[in-house]
């Protein structure tokens, strides 16, 4: 496995200032997701994970860009193994409620595809797809009763 810091230095999302990240001592570069982005790169003393804040709020579209950036990135490397996406995750969402949320998207995402790769399964064994569909999916109150 590839250590978290290679990939990101690899990715141009590491700086010097996010070996504190783990710890929670960081503090975040401002300028990493302005349109420039941070003159010191790797070098700046500030960190360059995702600090989008505890609480959900609005964030500005280069915030949301970055975060969702960063994501695809640690999807990319890791996702093929989700006990190491997980624990990469946990890591790097740390002071960050948007990027734990891209993170449960693509748990959500993955737990998908693997049931419709056991939908396939099921239907090569001679169940329908639209059968496996109905008898796991479908609520018979609709979901526009309350």
């Amino acid at each position: 496995m590839r250590s978290l810091q290679a990939v990101l230095s690899e990715a141009g999302l590491w700086s010097s200032g996010s070996s504190q990240h783990v710890r929670g001592s960081c503090r975040p570069c401002h300028y990493v997701r302005s349109q420039r982005g941070c003159s010191k790169g790797v070098e700046c003393d500030f960190c360059h994970f995702p600090h989008t804040g505890k609480i959900r709020r609005q964030l500005g579209m280069s915030s949301r860009l970055y975060c969702k950036h960063f994501a695809e990135v640690l999807n990319l490397t890791y996702g093929a193994r989700p006990e190491q996406l997980k624990r990469v995750f946990d890591i790097s969402a740390t002071g960050s409620m948007y990027l734990e949320s891209l993170r449960q998207s693509a748990v959500d995402e993955s737990q998908l595809a693997s049931t419709s790769q056991r939908g396939r399964e099921e239907d090569t064994a001679g169940s329908s797809t639209l059968a496996f569909i109905m008898r796991d999916h479908y609520r018979p109150e609709g979901w526009w009763s309350f």
